[in-house]
């Protein structure tokens, strides 16, 4: 079992994260420390007990094989086509713009899930699908399965924690600890799943370059600006627009909708090295 950091920077939009809580979502049987993890300034909790007894099987039979599909509480599941689906735990997390996250695991407690104890025969865990639309018909019908994967000799080795960065929205720098508690073992048919760890937190000094700081700098491009205001703002934002006279007609509609938006719009029309309004 691993812990591994990964490190992906994306300015984050507001569609994206609207909505979506931070460091609030608590799933049954799982429990926090006296304080809410959240790791902002001063008030950091640097251990988030993972519990989780309760476990739900489904048993799927498909012209291709019979399969179960593992539940539990709070958890989605991986979404990689074709692949066994695993439960996966994840926890949005706000940290300083300046410090990276990294994650310790102790007290890890499992328990084994023999498939033979729920159905005779062979069973395997049910192959992630393709996501149909609403007009397709929703079944779970076995369409894909990586036959590769499911040949593996021994458990299925993956990382128990990854902690990704979800990018900078509204000012706040958000990254996502991920909990992947099963491990798959296909050739003996069994499942080993934690069902108890904890989850110790600590801060290091960001030592990435390229990041956040550096993108989000005055000099874009060689052009600085003191003005530049990155990401969320609730100042007036104006636009400069320049174009050929060509062009004029055409982007019309693009000032209309930005005027409509409130952000105050001017073409302006460039002509042999001068720009005039």
């Amino acid at each position: 079992m691993r812990v591994i950091y990964r490190a992906a920077f994306m300015v984050t939009t507001g569609l994206l994260l609207a909505g979506q809580p931070v460091v609030q979502a608590k799933p049954p049987g799982y429990q926090t420390a006296s304080a809410d993890a959240t790791v902002k300034g001063k008030d950091f909790t640097p251990l988030i007990p993972y519990r989780n007894e309760a476990h739900r099987l489904q048993g799927i039979t498909d012209p291709s094989g019979k399969y179960f599909r593992l539940f539990l509480p709070g958890h989605h599941h991986t979404s990689v086509s074709g692949q066994p689906e695993l439960p996966v735990y994840s926890r949005l997390m706000e940290v300083p713009a300046d410090m990276t996250l990294e994650v310790t695991l102790t007290g890890v407690k499992s328990k084994r899930i023999r498939f033979t104890e729920y159905a005779p025969g062979k069973s395997e865990l049910f192959p992630v699908q393709p996501a149909r639309t609403k007009n397709q018909k929703q079944d779970e019908k076995v369409s894909v399965k990586d036959s590769r994967i499911y040949k593996t000799e021994g458990t299925i080795v993956h990382d128990t924690v990854t902690v990704t960065s979800e990018g900078i929205f509204r000012g706040r720098k958000l990254v996502n600890i991920a909990v992947y508690p099963a491990f798959y073992n296909p050739s003996a048919g069994y499942v080993d799943l934690i069902t108890s760890m904890d989850l110790h937190i600590s801060l290091k000094p960001s030592q990435a370059k390229g990041g956040e700081e550096e993108l989000l700098s005055d000099d874009k491009g060689g052009y600085a600006s003191a003005s530049y205001i990155p990401g969320y703002t609730d100042r007036p934002v104006n636009m400069v627009i320049v174009t050929d006279s060509l062009f004029r007609k055409h982007l019309t509609p693009l000032v209309r909708w930005k005027m409509l938006k409130g952000i105050r719009t001017k073409i302006h029309i460039w002509i042999q090295g001068n720009m005039i309004a």
